[in-house]
């Protein structure tokens, strides 16, 4: 169960994380296109070097939804586990009281099997007193 909560704030915090990533790209993607329409309008108003910077900003925050994205996919991943586990424990938890609600029932009966044993111990030892060895 505590895994299972585990996973589910690590999918929360994964999805938290991309949608920081794509609010990021989406800032990188209108900065490089301001760069490159003001590079377009008038080539000496913006340096080519704050165009290439402006390009790898976004290449680096196109790469960081990528991993944003394979983090949430994992996350979940992870979650499908810990769920499959807690079904799993459960699943035990449930055969495991079977098996002794059965063995209670085994005592109950080997219990109630008692008086009837000892009526015939109780008889053996009776007929053992009324024997008589003779020696010929």
């Amino acid at each position: 169960q505590a895994a299972l909560e585990q996973s589910k704030a690590a999918v929360a915090n994964a999805k938290a994380n991309l949608s920081k990533a794509i609010a990021a790209d989406d800032l990188a993607k209108t900065q490089e296109k301001i760069a490159l329409n003001t590079q377009r309008a008038d080539a000496a108003a913006i340096s080519v070097l704050k165009v290439a910077e402006a390009v790898q900003t976004r290449v680096e925050a196109d790469a960081a939804v990528q991993q944003a994205e394979a983090s949430v996919g994992q996350s979940e991943a992870a979650q499908r586990q810990a769920i499959a586990g807690l079904s799993a424990a459960n699943s035990t938890l449930q055969q495991a009281e079977a098996s002794a609600r059965q063995a209670g029932f085994a005592a109950d009966v080997a219990e109630s099997s008692v008086p009837a044993v000892q009526a015939q111990l109780d008889d053996a030892l009776f007929n053992l007193d009324q024997c008589t060895l003779h020696t010929g």
